[in-house]
């Protein structure tokens, strides 16, 4: 092959690269539009380079040689360190399973559920309420917990799948929780303080169940505070517990998931303080709304499987093609920069008071546990950027004389933060979930009569 052909095809596929790689990332976007938009860059950027690739094939010969050469020297070395951090990150699972004694179990959920229902088991996946907000259901319902009663297959980043039976109104909870009586605590929050996805046994939850036995847990993978609200209202009223742990999650209560709530009008109802849904009494309806829908991709379960296998293999080769464990390891995180005035602290502070208003209704106290994203001790551009942010939510936690867990400072000082979660990601480890959990604990303790 002569030097101009040689030219030629190395700039040609890097071009035909480039678009293939804006196509992916377009194609793979979620259609809401602020995900969208944290892409759009990248696209532009790839359609631009394809395009200087192309007029750069009519540049002098020796100039496209050389241009060619240097860009295959450069994408060699920066794919093959790419490729490196990829593999680093495929064992990160499987390394903090052999840590934990745990056996790696490689199947996609779907497989799990079908082993399961092969064998006989009446196994279901969990159906949370962010699926609902993005793909409505019904219009006169809106369910706040999973399909009750069942062996339900969660998540696997500790090596097994966590999978439990859940409780009558499809929540992650002991039997006989709900006919306890007078509740000593009850929970509300998102992924963490639900427990993902360590064994039932080393979740925050349990923790404070082994000081407080009467601990509800309401918290949902994905919730934000109008769901959050609307648990509280719902489920709690005749359970009176004495202490309500409001969970929130820095990295995406605000950002991502009220955004998407204020659109339900349901869930905005909550913010009367007379609505309920009497869910209590409509377990029935819920379980068949969220067996509905997920019963077409049971039935076709192979086909799931498959089509859930191409998608991760679109989602490799788009990463591969955005660099994306490159971009994280020199700081260019998975946390979206918060423009100004993102947050609705107004719509947030009418939340919190109508939920403490309820607590306080059965002399109940709401007590607020400020949970740090990972990203502050992964980025320090974010952890900057976010202390205001911080700063902003404690004021208004003051100004309505809501008690603060701040499970931030409790985290600051472990050696290495990054050691309490599963992986890069937004979970806690079990390690994690034990420092969050003994540090509530230590709070309560701390605010009981008499102290």
């Amino acid at each position: 092959m002569n030097g101009r052909r040689f030219a030629n095809l190395v700039l040609s596929g890097a071009a035909l690269v480039a678009l293939l790689g804006a196509f992916l990332i377009s194609t793979g976007a979620n259609p809401d539009w602020g995900w969208m938009s944290r892409r759009l860059p990248f696209i532009t950027a790839l359609l631009v380079l394809a395009s200087l690739l192309i007029a750069a094939m009519r540049l002098p010969v020796g100039a496209r040689i050389a241009l060619a050469m240097s860009l295959v020297s450069a994408g060699v070395g920066i794919y093959a360190m790419e490729g490196f951090l990829r593999w680093r990150n495929l064992t990160w699972v499987r390394t903090a399973a052999r840590n934990l004694g745990n056996p790696y179990d490689p199947r996609l959920r779907m497989e799990v559920l079908l082993d399961l229902r092969h064998a006989g088991v009446n196994a279901w996946p969990l159906v949370f309420p962010l699926s609902l907000l993005k793909h409505p259901e019904s219009d006169a319902l809106f369910p706040l917990g999973g399909i009750s009663s069942v062996t339900t297959v969660h998540c696997n980043e500790t090596g097994p799948y966590v999978i439990y039976r859940s409780d009558e109104h499809g929540f992650q909870n002991p039997p006989g929780v709900w006919k306890a009586g007078t509740l000593e605590v009850a929970i509300v929050g998102d992924s963490n303080a639900q427990g993902n996805c360590v064994e039932p046994s080393q979740t925050a939850a349990s923790r404070i169940r082994s000081v407080f036995p009467a601990t509800l847990n309401l918290a949902m993978e994905g919730n934000g505070p109008l769901i959050e609200l609307a648990a509280i209202r719902e489920f709690l009223p005749e359970l009176r517990p004495s202490r309500v742990l409001w969970v929130f999650c820095e990295g995406n209560d605000l950002t991502s998931n009220l955004p998407l709530e204020r659109n339900n009008p349901i869930l905005m109802q909550y913010l009367r303080p007379d609505f309920r849904q009497n869910l209590v009494a409509r377990q029935d309806e819920v379980d068949a709304l969220l067996e509905k829908r997920v019963s077409d991709n049971i039935k076709h379960g192979e086909a799931a499987v498959a089509s859930q296998r191409s998608q991760v293999r679109h989602e490799f080769l788009e990463g591969w093609l955005r660099l994306r464990f490159l971009r994280f390891s020199i700081g260019q995180r998975s946390t979206a920069r918060k423009p100004a005035g993102s947050m609705d602290l107004d719509l947030f502070r009418r939340i919190l008071q109508e939920a403490k208003d309820t607590v306080t209704s059965w002399q109940g106290r709401l007590f607020f546990v400020y949970l740090p994203n990972q990203e502050v001790f992964l980025d320090p551009a974010f952890a900057r950027e976010n202390q205001d942010d911080h700063r902003r939510i404690l004021s208004l936690l003051s100004d309505l004389d809501i008690p603060v867990i701040d499970l931030l400072t409790a985290f600051q000082t472990v050696k290495d933060p990054n050691a309490l979660y599963a992986n890069p990601g937004p979970h806690l480890n079990p390690t994690g979930y034990a420092l969050m959990g003994n540090t509530i604990v230590d709070a309560l303790k701390a605010d009981a009569p008499g102290k």
